[in-house]
C-alpha cells in the first residue's frame, strides 16, 4: 500500500429546459424556475491497490440506465467493478425524473437522462489528478430539524370511511417515533486542506415550497455552506441515511375550527413550509453541519485498506407480487478515514440501520436502482405508506413478506464477512 489518494469531479447538471420533475404521485410536473443548481459530485479513493468510487447525485433516484452508465464510465477510467462504485441519490423531489421504472412518480425526462449519462461519462475521463491524502477530519452533532412521519391516528376520518385511506397510520409529524438525529461529517485532507467531504443526515428532501421548481433542496444549502468554509471547488458527497420514514419537522396545521375540520376529513397532516420558513430551516441545518466539523483536528489515516463487497437479494424474498426491479443490491465498503459503509438500493426506514449495519460506521439508502421502501417487520403489521402503501406509485403489486428483520441481519453478517475475507460478491 502506497497511501490513500483522492481524485474528484464536480459536474453542474442543472437543466436548461422545462424539465419533467419526479417525486410526487400527483401527475406530470414541468419545472418553471430554478432555485439552486443540480450537481453530481464524484470522488475516487485509492490505496494504491484498490479503488472505490463514491458519487452523490442531486436526483430522486439514480435509476437503472444512469447507474449502468456511471458504472461503465468508472470501469473505463479506473478498472473497477460494480461493487466498487456507490451511486447515491440525494432524493431531492425537485429534479428531473430519470428512473424509467416509476412513471407514476413523474414522467421520464429523456433529454435530461441523455445529458446526465453523457456528462458523467465525460466527467470520469476528466477527473482531477490523484492527490495524496494523509489525514481525515471527523465531526459529529445532533439536529432536531427532522422527525418521524408515521403517526397512529385511531379516530375515524372521511378519507378512511370512503376508502381513500387504509389503516390508521398517517403521514404526519411524530416526534416520539424513531429517527436518526445524528449529523456526521468526514473531511479527507492533505496538509490541512480538505480534498473531499462526506456528510450524512436523515431527512426526506421534500420541504421546499415550490412543486415546479428545480432545487437541490437542503443538501444543496449544506453543500454551499461547506464550500464557503473549505473551498469553492470542493467535492461534497451527501449520504442519505435510513430516512424512509423521516421528514422535515414543520408541526401540525394550525388550530381551531379549520384544524378540526381538516382532521375530520383527512386526518393529521404536516404543515407545509413557506419560502422564508424553509430558508430559515435549511440554513439552520447547514450551520449545525458546520458546527459538527468546526475546530476538529486532523487525524492520521494510517495504513487501512480499501475493501468492497456486495450481496444481491432477489426481490422475490421481499415481495409477494410484482416489482419492476429484480434485486435489492446491498454493498459494503471499507474506506480509510471513515470505516465500514453499508448501502442499500431501497428507501430504508430508521430501524433498518441497526439490523443490517451492526458495527458499521455509516448505513445509507437510495443507492443505484431503488426498488421501493424497506420497512421492518413490525411496520408491515401496522400498515401505512412505507409498509406497502407505496406499491402503486412504484409500479408494484401484492404485499411485502414478513421476515425482513432476519434477512437484514443475515445480509449484514454476509457483508461484514465479505469485507473481512476480501470476497467481492457478484451481481
Amino acid at each position: 500500500m502506497v497511501g490513500l489518494s483522492v481524485s474528484s469531479a464536480v459536474v453542474d447538471l442543472t437543466p436548461d429546459h422545462a424539465a419533467d420533475l419526479g417525486g410526487f404521485a400527483i401527475g406530470p410536473r414541468k419545472s418553471t424556475e430554478v432555485h439552486s443548481r443540480l450537481e453530481a459530485n464524484i470522488v475516487a479513493f485509492s490505496d494504491g491497490e484498490r479503488i472505490v468510487v463514491l458519487a452523490s447525485l442531486d436526483l430522486l433516484f439514480v435509476g437503472r440506465e444512469l447507474r449502468i452508465a456511471i458504472e461503465s464510465a468508472a470501469k473505463e477510467a479506473f478498472g473497477v467493478e460494480p461493487d466498487q462504485v456507490i451511486t447515491l441519490a440525494s432524493h431531492t423531489h425537485y429534479a428531473p425524473m430519470l428512473d424509467r421504472l416509476k412513471p407514476r412518480l413523474g414522467d421520464l425526462d429523456e433529454t435530461a437522462l441523455g445529458h446526465w449519462c453523457s456528462a458523467l461519462t465525460s466527467a470520469f475521463a476528466g477527473m482531477s489528478r490523484p492527490t495524496g491524502c494523509n489525514a481525515v477530519r471527523r465531526g459529529t452533532g445532533e439536529s432536531f430539524a427532522a422527525t418521524n412521519r408515521r403517526l397512529r391516528w385511531p379516530w375515524p376520518t372521511a378519507a378512511r370511511v370512503l376508502g381513500r385511506k387504509r389503516g390508521d397510520v398517517y403521514m404526519a409529524d411524530n416526534p416520539d417515533g424513531p429517527a436518526d438525529r445524528s449529523i456526521r461529517v468526514w473531511a479527507w485532507t492533505s496538509a490541512g486542506r480538505p480534498l473531499a467531504v462526506l456528510w450524512a443526515f436523515a431527512c426526506h428532501p421534500t420541504g421546499f415550497p415550490g412543486r415546479n421548481t428545480v432545487s437541490a433542496e437542503f443538501p444543496g444549502v449544506v453543500r454551499q455552506a461547506l464550500r464557503e468554509a473549505f473551498g469553492a471547488d470542493l467535492a461534497v458527497l451527501y449520504a442519505p441515511t435510513c430516512m424512509g420514514d423521516v421528514r422535515p419537522r414543520t408541526g401540525a396545521r394550525g388550530t381551531g375550527v379549520r384544524q378540526a375540520l381538516d382532521l375530520a376529513l383527512y386526518g393529521p397532516r404536516p404543515r407545509p413550509f413557506s419560502r422564508p420558513e424553509w430558508e430559515a430551516w435549511s440554513g439552520s441545518l447547514a450551520r449545525e453541519v458546520l458546527a459538527a466539523i468546526a475546530d476538529k483536528a486532523d487525524e492520521p489515516i494510517g495504513s487501512a485498506r480499501i475493501g468492497s463487497t456486495e450481496v444481491a437479494i432477489p426481490i422475490a424474498r421481499l415481495v409477494e407480487g410484482r416489482c419492476p426491479t429484480e434485486d435489492m443490491i446491498c454493498k459494503g465498503v471499507s474506506l480509510p478515514g471513515l470505516g465500514r459503509i453499508v448501502t442499500l438500493s431501497c428507501e430504508p426506514v430508521s430501524e433498518v440501520a441497526p439490523l443490517i449495519g451492526a458495527g458499521a460506521d455509516l448505513v445509507a439508502g437510495y443507492e443505484g436502482d431503488v426498488f421501493g421502501y424497506l420497512p421492518v417487520d413490525r411496520m408491515i403489521a401496522e400498515g401505512g405508506y412505507e409498509a406497502g402503501g407505496y406499491f402503486p406509485a412504484f409500479g408494484m403489486t401484492g404485499k411485502l413478506k414478513p421476515g425482513i428483520d432476519k434477512l437484514l441481519r443475515e445480509t449484514g453478517e454476509r457483508l461484514a464477512a465479505g469485507l473481512a475475507s476480501g470476497h467481492q460478491g457478484s451481481r
